[in-house]
């Protein structure tokens, strides 16, 4: 932000996109320094060790913006639940879960209106 780093700690004040002592990384949910794209995951689909859920952020692949999705999720932001699945949510380790359609359909979508509980 400017040309003079903190005399204390030898930093610089970043841009708000920018991180690092001398702001030369992309901040965690942007790719592709020095343009530092943003990366727009989804975090109920994205794996947790890629997010900083106080900030609903994650990570991406630097040159393709691929997030890491959860085992039952697919998509370049990790936001569609693969087929057989249904219900994306972030609270689900495996991001969506099977349908349980006793062998009749592998296609489900999520009941609206209902509440979900385990």
């Amino acid at each position: 932000m400017s040309q003079q780093c903190n005399l204390n700690t030898g930093c610089c004040a970043c841009r708000e996109q920018f991180t690092g002592e001398k702001c030369n990384e992309c901040k965690l949910g942007r790719r592709d320094f020095p343009q530092c794209i943003a990366c727009e995951c989804n975090a109920a689909g994205s794996t947790a060790d890629t997010c900083d859920v106080e900030q609903g952020v994650c990570a991406c692949a630097d040159r393709t913006g691929q997030c890491s999705c959860k085992a039952n999720v697919q998509g370049l932001s990790c936001d569609a639940c693969r087929a057989g699945t249904f219900g994306l949510t972030v609270s689900n380790p495996l991001g969506c879960s099977k349908c349980y359609c006793y062998g009749l359909t592998g296609k489900c979508t999520e009941a609206l209106g209902l509440i979900r509980m385990w």
